[in-house]
């Protein structure tokens, strides 16, 4: 792309992401942008919102694609030559999404086979891959560990190597698994969007830590290792996923809270 048209790299361009579906789909169906700048536009239009979800946006995008499409530096062999390399490109960047996707439904279908890993998806938030990293990462250690030992292993403690003559940014300890602290942090994001009881104990850390430079992850931190005292109790027990009552005991500690902070004062 930069060596046809740099302006698709640039932050100020208006067209589809140079690495995003809609620019394949557009490079598949013109390599090298060739012949694009002919087209009509509510056939570009066409191509990307069949491969996107920018909806209105496509009409905008398809005429900033085809005003570039006109400005290509690259002229003759040069071009046929690139055209030549991205339809190979293309083609193999549509193998490997391939791939993905089988891969993808044999991580769903393992997940939906196992019986913790069903009891996981049920939570907000926790999709096959998240239930996958649970069950591949952490249950071995959580069926021997208790959940304290387990939430560290998961990197959702506040333990670091760092000894006390240590000075600088603290790091993780050496026996956390990344992956499964990757997880089960996504997790948490996602869940601040989607649930409602999620929402509520992030926006209480976050006022909690108002002030910290990163109060965002600690609060997302915090709220993680929240989730994962759900997720230790369905991977360790016969307990099932029930929103409802989740809801009482946050309710309930609620009115604790506020009973006792009324009689203080």
């Amino acid at each position: 792309m930069l060596d046809l048209a740099p302006e698709t790299l640039g932050g100020d361009w208006d067209g589809p992401a140079f690495g995003g579906k809609g620019m394949l789909a557009a490079l598949t169906r013109w390599p090298a942008l060739a012949a694009l700048e002919a087209t009509r536009v509510v056939t570009v239009e066409r191509v990307l919102r069949t491969s996107t979800r920018y909806g209105d946006r496509c009409g905008a995008m398809a005429m900033a694609l085809k005003s570039a499409a006109t400005r290509v530096l690259l002229r003759g062999a040069e071009r046929a030559v690139v055209a030549i390399e991205m339809r190979a490109l293309t083609q193999e960047l549509r193998t490997q999404d391939a791939s993905f996707e089988e891969i993808d439904a044999e991580i769903r279908r393992s997940v939906e086979a196992h019986p913790i890993g069903r009891k996981l998806v049920a939570m907000p938030a926790v999709g096959h891959l998240t239930a996958a990293a649970q069950v591949g990462e952490v249950l071995p250690l959580s069926r021997n560990e208790s959940e304290g030992k387990a939430a560290t292993y998961a990197g959702l403690t506040p333990l670091s190597r760092s000894s006390g003559k240590i000075t600088g940014r603290p790091r993780l300890a050496r026996g956390v698994n990344k992956h499964a602290l990757r997880a089960n942090y996504l997790s948490a994001l996602a869940a601040v969007q989607s649930s409602a009881l999620d929402a509520a104990y992030y926006r209480k850390q976050h006022a909690r830590h108002e002030g910290h430079p990163k109060a965002h992850v600690v609060a997302i931190l915090a709220l993680a290792r929240q989730r994962f005292k759900v997720i230790y109790k369905l991977m360790t027990s016969d307990a099932v996923y029930d929103k409802e009552i989740l809801i009482a005991s946050h309710l309930g500690r609620e009115r604790t809270v506020a009973a006792m902070q009324a009689h203080a004062a």
